[in-house]
Parts: structure tokens; C-alpha cells; sequence
């Protein structure tokens, strides 16, 4: 992801919602049972700001924009690859430049991140 995600000193909203393929981009990463973290912090820093748990969704997004429900991403668990991340009260508490890096831990234990971290920018607020 290239572009930055734009946010408001303060806010918490909106939510990121992320959509997880296979590395072979063959279609979503089914997540079902597992555990989406994204590690959030300053651009250039080494500590880590805050930890946001996922929350799995219901859908597959198709590329187009398109969100599709039908059988079997109709339910909310997971296996259509989009998850859902909620800022807590100290996430956007300071402007500047950030990232965030997803990682996957499976109910095997088994452990995967994203190559690609997201890049936010928080403006101050008035």
C-alpha cells in the first residue's frame, strides 16, 4: 500500500478495515480461528505505540471495490480476509507520520505479517 492513510489527532474513526490475500493472489487468505494484530507505531521508531486487535469480517473484496457477501464470506468470521481495526484512546493522541504492520498468528500457532506496512499520517487537530 503506497498511499497513506490520512487521520485527525484525537479521533477514533474511522476504523481500517484490511483485506488479507494469498501470497500467490489467488484469492483472500481465509482466517478463520485466527488472531490479527496490527502493530502500530511511529515512522523510524523501533517501540511499538499500541497493539490493535482484529475483528474479523464477513465479505471478500473482490478489487473492483466491490465487497462480496454471498456463501461461503457471508460470515463474520473471517474467511474472506477482511479485518477490522478500532484506534484505542492513545493510537492518534499525537500527530505525526506512522505504521502499522499486520501480523497473523493461526490456531496452529503457526505465524505470518504482511510484507507491507500500512503508512498513516495525523494531522494536528484544531
Amino acid at each position: 500500500m503506497a498511499e497513506r492513510i490520512k487521520l485527525v489527532q484525537g479521533d477514533n474513526l474511522p476504523s481500517v478495515i484490511v483485506q488479507i490475500s494469498k501470497d500467490d493472489g489467488s484469492g483472500p487468505l481465509d482466517l478463520r480461528g485466527s488472531t490479527v494484530v496490527m502493530k502500530f507505531r511511529a515512522s523510524g521508531a523501533t517501540t511499538i505505540k499500541e497493539t490493535l486487535i482484529g475483528i474479523l469480517m464477513a465479505g471478500y473484496n473482490d478489487g473492483s471495490g466491490n465487497i462480496n457477501i454471498q456463501s461461503p464470506y457471508n460470515l463474520a468470521d473471517g474467511r474472506g480476509g477482511q479485518v477490522q481495526f478500532t484506534w484505542g484512546s492513545a493510537s492518534l493522541d499525537t500527530a505525526g507520520t506512522y505504521e502499522g504492520e499486520v501480523e497473523i498468528t493461526f490456531t496452529n500457532g503457526q505465524i505470518q505479517t504482511a510484507f507491507d506496512r500500512l503508512k498513516f499520517s495525523v494531522r494536528e487537530q484544531f
